[in-house]
């Protein structure tokens, strides 16, 4: 259902810890972590969690900038708030 086949699944998944490369911390604001592959995951998956079916583009651009700034108000400054404030 989620468009891989059972060759794909069976493949085994690189994971990377502390890649001196992801701690840039440039959207720490978003997320309240360094590695800015997590606070930009968690910020596509509040935006994504969002009703936006029936709203037009300028509509979409609001409720977007909206997450986001919501997301900076909360002001996470460890990732248990953080992972609040996608819920």
């Amino acid at each position: 259902m989620n468009g891989e086949s059972p060759a794909d699944t069976n493949r085994p998944t690189r994971v990377v810890a502390n890649d001196p490369g992801d701690q840039n911390g440039r959207l720490k604001d978003l997320g309240g972590s360094k590695s800015d592959r997590w606070n930009n995951l968690l910020a596509n998956q509040a935006v994504n969690a969002l009703w936006i079916k029936h709203s037009d583009t300028e509509t979409r651009e609001i409720q977007f900038s909206a997450t986001l700034a919501a997301l900076v108000g909360i002001s996470p400054k460890c990732l248990v708030p953080a992972l609040a404030g996608a819920d």
